[in-house]
């Protein structure tokens, strides 16, 4: 353990605290640049020696704050699902699944329009959401291809208690695209 070089400007909150007294605290700091910045490391219980840690600036914090929906939002903390799909320059698709009020539907606008809403069939919450897990859809990143431009796009909308995560792509898709195009249809029981 060594020493810490820099002071500490503000004490922002601890983090967690081990069974030997050692805290993983988050602190505005600076150091001899004298600019400040953000350090989420190990202090013992006297605060005068630092384990391992990470120092951050303020724009890697707000990159941190954006990836941490991914990591903090789980499949069963999910209250509301949108999906809209384009398959072609004349084709839109809109599913929904609204856990909160026990509903779904979808829309399907082009040559063979229709829509549907229903209530959540017994079943279908967990069916759906086992799906989505399994086609790791919370992992997925964005995408885009400029190579080809035939109209496909996507977009997925999660809303959680705290969150909303939107995602989408142009002309590109994740690998497991095809399992979930499949697992929406059949879970909505949606025809093709």
């Amino acid at each position: 353990m060594s020493e810490p070089n820099f002071e500490i400007i503000e004490h922002v909150g601890v983090i967690a605290t081990s069974e030997f007294g050692w805290t993983k605290e988050l602190n505005i700091i600076r150091q001899n640049d004298g600019l400040h910045q953000y350090d989420l490391r190990s202090w013992n219980h006297e605060h005068d020696e630092i384990g391992e840690g990470v120092t951050l600036s303020l724009e890697e914090i707000k990159g941190l704050a954006d990836l941490l929906p991914r990591i903090i939002v789980t499949y069963d903390s999910i209250k509301k699902f949108k999906f809209h799909y384009e398959r072609s320059w004349d084709e839109d698709n809109d599913y929904y699944v609204d856990f909160e009020n026990h509903r779904y539907g979808y829309s399907i606008e082009g040559y063979n329009s229709r829509s549907k809403e229903e209530p959540i069939r017994p079943g279908m919450e967990k069916e759906f959401l086992d799906g989505l897990k399994e086609c790791n859809v919370l992992l997925w990143d964005e995408k885009s291809t400029v190579l080809m431009c035939d109209g496909k796009s996507w977009t997925i909308e999660i809303e959680t208690d705290k969150y909303k995560i939107k995602k989408c792509g142009y002309n590109a898709f994740p690998k497991e695209w095809e399992m979930f195009w499949k697992m929406v249809n059949n879970s909505l029981r949606t025809t093709y």
